[in-house]
């Protein structure tokens, strides 16, 4: 069974090939589940992983151009989000 733990090392692990291939630049998705406790130990062990020592990614990005943003309202708007 998947747990927080093996989570965590999945993010720690994810993380370490950003940084290695990306430029420490990490996208994760979440997909659903069928228990939200699940889910949550899940979400929080891998963002803890992500953000860990052995983890740790680049500093966090800088504020996006304001084209970005406008394309980010754009899909919001579209979609009814």
């Amino acid at each position: 069974a998947w747990t927080g733990a093996a989570y965590r090392a999945l993010g720690t692990a994810a993380a370490a090939a950003a940084r290695a291939t990306a430029g420490g630049k990490l996208v994760a998705v979440l997909e659903g589940g069928y228990s939200a406790e699940g889910i949550a130990d899940g979400v929080a062990g891998f963002v803890r992983g992500a953000e860990s020592e052995e983890g740790a990614s680049s500093p966090p990005h800088p504020p996006l151009p304001p084209d970005a943003e406008a394309a980010i309202a754009a899909v919001i708007a579209e979609h009814g989000l």
